[in-house]
Formats: C-alpha cells, structure tokens, sequence
C-alpha cells in the first residue's frame, strides 16, 4: 500500500517551485499501453538487439564531448539528480542504469564514501570508457564500470523510462531493492516539444523507433502508476525545468533545427534514414507548432523517488 505522497494532487504536474507549468502541451494521439510496439525495420535482431544497437549509433560518437553539449547540462542534471536522492547513507550500495559518463555514479561514490559500492551499467562501450577515465579519488565509494544485476538499497536511474513500459521493469526494479531502498526516474514531460517530434515521432517514421518511447506519459501520475503497480511506494514527484537550453523557433527556422538534429543524432545518417527523414520533417513540425507559428524547443522532466515497503 502506497504511502501519502507529497504531491497534492496526482496528474497535476508542478514546475520546480510549485507553480503551474508555464510550458507549451499538447494532446497526443491516443496510445493502448497493452499493445506492443510496432516491430522495427527488419534487420534479422531481435527487438532488445536493435535497441542497443539504435542507442549504440547515438551515443558511441558523443562520448568524448557528451559531459559538454550545450553549455554542459548533463552534467548539472546529473548533480541535482544525487541532490535530490539526498540523503545518501555512508556506505551505500547504488546502481546506476543507463549511467553514460558517470555523471550520477560519480557524484553518488562520493555521497556514498569510501565504505559504498557504486555500480554503473551502460550499452555504449565509448561512454563507459570516459567514465573509466575519469577515475576516483579518496574518500569515494568504490566504483564499477560495466557492459551490460545486484542488490541494492538505493537506485538512481537515467533515461529508464521506455525500459520500464516495454519490459516491465518496475517490478524487475523492485525486486533489486532492499527493504526501504530507493529508486529514482525521470522521464520527459507530454510537452509536444522539438525534443518530442524528432525522437518519438520522426524516429518512429523512418524505423528508429526503439529509442524514448513516452507515448505512454499523459502527465506526472502516469509514472506514479508505474512504480504503485510494481509495488513501490511514491516518496515524491515533481516536474523540473528543461535542462536543455530552451529556444522559441518559427517557421523560417524548421530547416535549420533539422539540420542540428541529424548532425546531434548519428542514427539516421548511420542508419540511411536521411532522405526518409527530409520528406517528412514538414509535414512532422506543423503537428507541434502553437498558434503563433513557434515550436518550442526544450524538454522538462517529470521525476518520481519511490522506495521498497519494509
């Protein structure tokens, strides 16, 4: 049984401060979460195989400079996430799934300290090597870097949304907690965002749907559902700024953000997709533009804590 929440009332996302969100929504189409997602461009994978694949195309050449795309916000997400986990027991045994760079797993081995195990898991072999290089100091928790389950009494998760709808792994989570554990994730908001159109519509199109599928994200309690239906209870939910620097981009601009994009996503271009995606993109940005002409271009997040019953 859940616990009383912090939030006041569920489905009403909240900005950071409280307020309501001062961010452009739109309705999307209607999505049966009981239907399996369509089934990729045939490649002779398995469905689990091409996703780490699509995720391998996208990352693998970012590695190196990932920690300071766009003014480095990763890295500042990744601070607040730790912050918010807060606090974190001396001696902590934390997983990090999805873990990139190591941007929550390091600033979690130092919360930790020297008695605390950090375990980050990541797909992408470039992104754990920069992680790798980053190395520890004293006073941090012991570290491990890996390809690729444990138990633990504290969990900060990245980009584990698509994860947990497509494989049920919010029971899968649950049942690495200890008792009391903690588990975190974040998901983008329903905002029919630049962010929006490109990964869950454009990708979906040309057959690189595998990737932040969050059709099934109606508002803030539709991740509160996920962790209540796994048996977790909701400590506390919040909706949170867009990370990503924010810009306002009319109709004169749509090539230009095009552009951007297919430089930022390797997929496409890897993928041969690129012809594919130009022909649609027109048709794709009308569907998000509000009245006045303008797309916005960010990504807010929707953030749930939840933790193991004793």
């Amino acid at each position: 049984m859940a616990t009383k929440r912090s939030t006041p009332q569920r489905g009403k996302p909240l900005s950071a401060n409280g307020d309501p969100p001062a961010y452009p929504s739109n309705n999307r189409p209607a999505h049966n979460p009981n239907q399996p997602p369509s089934k990729p461009a045939s490649t002779g994978l398995s469905r689990a195989a091409q996703c780490a694949l699509e995720v391998q195309l996208m990352y693998s050449s970012r590695a190196a400079n990932y920690d300071f795309e766009k003014g480095g916000w990763h890295a500042t997400l990744g601070q607040d996430f730790v912050d918010w986990l807060t606090p974190i027991r001396p001696g902590a045994a934390i997983l990090d799934l999805a873990c990139g760079t190591g941007l929550v797993a390091l600033p979690a081995a130092r919360a930790a300290g020297p008695k605390g195990t950090v375990v980050g898991v990541d797909v992408t072999p470039e992104m754990l090597e920069s992680a790798r290089a980053k190395g520890t100091v004293g006073g941090m928790a012991r570290v491990e870097w890996v390809l690729g389950d444990v138990s633990v009494d504290l969990m900060g998760l990245e980009a584990v949304g698509r994860v947990v709808r497509e494989r049920g792994g919010a029971e899968e989570v649950g049942g690495l907690l200890e008792a009391r554990g903690r588990v975190m994730v974040d998901v983008p908001t329903e905002d029919r965002t630049v962010q929006f159109l490109w990964y869950h519509v454009l990708r979906r199109e040309v057959g690189l749907e595998c990737l932040f599928d969050s059709r099934w994200i109606k508002g803030i309690g539709s991740l509160e559902d996920l962790f209540e239906n796994a048996g977790l209870e909701v400590v506390r939910s919040r909706r949170v700024k867009s990370y990503v620097p924010e810009s306002w981009n009319a109709k004169e601009e749509m090539w230009d953000v095009f552009e951007k994009n297919l430089a930022f996503d390797t997929s496409f271009a890897k993928g041969g997709k690129v012809q594919m995606a130009r022909k649609l993109w027109p048709e794709i940005w009308k569907t998000g533009l509000r009245e006045d002409g303008r797309l916005w271009n960010g990504q807010a997040l929707y953030v749930t804590i939840g933790k193991k019953p004793q």
